[in-house]
C-alpha cells in the first residue's frame, strides 16, 4: 500500500469515527425519544419512525379487520356469541374471550376442535384434513377457520366425523 493510498484510508476512517461520534451524540438526544435517528449526508441526523412490535403472527391490525358475530353452541345447548375478526381463527377468538373448547393440534389434523355451521359462512384453511363430503356437509374445523359471516356453529363434533 502507498503512502498516499494510505493517507486516503486513514482520512476516510477518520472521517467515519467522527461521524457516527456524531451521530451517537444525536441518537442520545433527548428530544426524540419516540423516534430513532441515523446520520444521514454529512452527519446530519436521518429521522426514522420507531417499529412496532406485533404479535408472533404477524397478522395486520385487528381494527382494520372485518367483525363478524359467531354464535358457538355447545352440546349441552349453551350459547356463546363472540365478535370475531375475520382475520382470526374462530379457536383462538373463543378462547381470547375466555371459552375453553377441545383442541390439541391448533393446525387441521386431529378432528378435536370440529363443529358444524348451520348458518352462515366460515373459511377454511387449506391444510385442513376435513374431506369434500364432510365440509359439504358443514362441518369445520374451528382452529382453523375463520367467520367471512355472521355465523351460528355447534361445538364438539369430533365423535360425528368418525
Amino acid at each position: 500500500m502507498s503512502t498516499s493510498t494510505f493517507a486516503t484510508s486513514a482520512r476516510a476512517l477518520q472521517h467515519i469515527i467522527s461521524t457516527a461520534g456524531a451521530s451517537r451524540r444525536a441518537a442520545t438526544s433527548p428530544s426524540r425519544p419516540s423516534s430513532l435517528r441515523f446520520a444521514g449526508r454529512g452527519g446530519a441526523p436521518l429521522q426514522v419512525p420507531s417499529l412496532l412490535i406485533r404479535s408472533s403472527r404477524c397478522k395486520p391490525d385487528v381494527s382494520a379487520a372485518v367483525v363478524y358475530r359467531v354464535k358457538l353452541v355447545t352440546p349441552g345447548g349453551r350459547e356463546y356469541e363472540l365478535e370475531a375478526p375475520d382475520d382470526a381463527y374462530i379457536l383462538d377468538t373463543a378462547e381470547s374471550a375466555g371459552m375453553e373448547l377441545p383442541c390439541a393440534c391448533r393446525a387441521g389434523a386431529c378432528y378435536k376442535c370440529a363443529g358444524k355451521v348451520e348458518a352462515g359462512t366460515v373459511h377454511r384453511a387449506d391444510g385442513s384434513l376435513l374431506h369434500g363430503r364432510l365440509q359439504e356437509e358443514g362441518y369445520v374445523l374451528i382452529c382453523v377457520s375463520c367467520p367471512r359471516s355472521d355465523c351460528v356453529i355447534h361445538t364438539h363434533k369430533e365423535d360425528d366425523l368418525w
